[in-house]
């Protein structure tokens, strides 16, 4: 709710991450503000127990690909759809 408020565009939760998407321009401060939400969120929960927050920006047009876990997935959804696989496989 907070990154909401604060205009972060939320693509999807992940466990206990969020995917989020900005402009090119603006991309390094949604991930600021959003760093520093978690962060509080998490002070919140822990009784003020920091924790690290983590951030991975991927810029278009390249996508966010779990090697170890998602290329099987990806080239056989890309092999229904008769689209290029990501070229490697697990």
């Amino acid at each position: 709710m907070r990154l909401m408020t604060a205009g972060v565009k939320i693509c999807v939760p992940i466990h206990d991450a969020v995917l989020i998407e900005a402009p090119l321009e603006m991309i390094d401060e949604h991930v600021r503000l959003t760093r520093s939400i978690m962060a509080q969120a998490c002070r919140d929960f822990l009784g003020g127990k920091p924790c690290r927050i983590d951030a991975e920006v991927i810029r278009a047009p390249d996508r966010y690909m779990d090697i170890k876990r998602g290329v099987g997935m990806w080239n056989t959804v890309m092999g229904c759809v008769g689209l290029p696989t990501f070229g490697i496989t697990e």
